[in-house]
């Protein structure tokens, strides 16, 4: 892999990258290929893990002056926020190579520096070739991977022209499926609200006073004996000590007909044959009145013997 960059020196670099940087590692082993020229004097040479002895610091961790130098030898104009740069010194039989950065970015230091050798007339021209196919190489490289992150891209658009319809038909369906719901509770909702107003209208017809609710097995209403007052009872007993024993039967019947009262007709709800029976049998004793005609019997019985003068005249 080559790496071109340009120098703040007016310099042009070529850095063939060999193997990965580890200064932890003191094994003899090349890590890249370095060729500056500056368009009129050619430097080449390899660079090994020893030639980068002047950049071990102990004030900085190994690790991370690795990464670093190989920033600085890749072209990276910065590296974790800190600038880099190279600073080129041209001399008769090498150039030298110094990476600066810049600590909080305004007070640049040296890192380490780098040796490369100038490279002979003689082998000049071999040099410039060699520049001239990696250039080439490399623009080759950068077109072929321009042309499939191009395709790259246009499969990435289709991809996404793709799922935005489907994303579409499915907002779609969804539509539609919440309107069906909607529709269908909102029609169950309607016909339980019918229901219920059916309802109430019934109970509030079966509320009303009179109403015939009953059915074909329904009962008719009970007569209930009506309960005198006492006022009434000590006027019915003075009226009947004032009557002869002649009028006995005629007072009988009037106390039959004072004692028991039929009452008005009552609502009556849908009972079962039993029920309705004992209410029948419930309504139509009277108990009572049947006391009463005892008592006026008794009366009768006494007015026979001569015993009514007596009674009818105490107080």
């Amino acid at each position: 892999m080559h790496y071109f960059f340009k120098s703040k020196d007016q310099c042009f670099i070529d850095c063939e990258w060999l193997n990965s940087l580890d200064l932890a590692n003191n094994a003899q082993l090349d890590i890249c290929k370095l060729t500056l020229n500056d368009v009129s004097d050619y430097w080449s040479g390899i660079i090994t893990r020893n030639d980068l002895d002047n950049f071990v610091s102990e004030s900085t961790s190994l690790a991370a002056l690795s990464k670093v130098v190989s920033a600085g030898l890749q072209g990276e104009p910065e590296y974790d926020g800190q600038p880099l740069s190279w600073k080129i010194t041209k001399q008769p039989d090498a150039c030298k190579m110094v990476l600066v950065s810049y600590m909080g970015g305004k007070i640049p230091y040296e890192l380490g520096s780098i040796q490369v050798p100038i490279v002979p007339s003689s082998r000049k021209s071999q040099v410039i070739r060699e520049w001239m196919e990696s250039t080439v190489h490399q623009c080759l490289q950068y077109k072929s991977a321009k042309q499939a992150l191009l395709q790259r891209n246009q499969d990435l658009v289709a991809n996404k022209e793709k799922l935005d319809r489907q994303l579409d038909e499915l907002k779609r369906e969804k539509v539609e499926s919440d309107m069906m719901s909607i529709q269908k509770m909102k029609e169950l909702v309607n016909s339980k609200k019918k229901r219920i107003r059916r309802v109430m209208m019934q109970r509030d017809q079966l509320m009303k006073p009179g109403h015939p609710k009953g059915t074909k097995n329904d009962a008719e209403p009970a007569t209930v004996p009506k309960k005198r007052s006492p006022s009434a009872k000590a006027n019915g007993q003075s009226a009947k000590r004032s009557r002869t024993s002649d009028d006995g039967n005629s007072s009988d019947k009037k106390a039959n007909d004072t004692d028991q009262v039929t009452p008005k007709p009552t609502p009556t709800i849908n009972i079962s044959d039993s029920e309705t029976d004992d209410e029948n049998d419930f309504g139509t004793v009277a108990r009572r009145p049947k006391r009463i005609i005892t008592r006026n019997k008794g009366k009768q019985r006494a007015t026979k013997h001569g015993d009514s003068d007596d009674s009818d005249r105490s107080p």
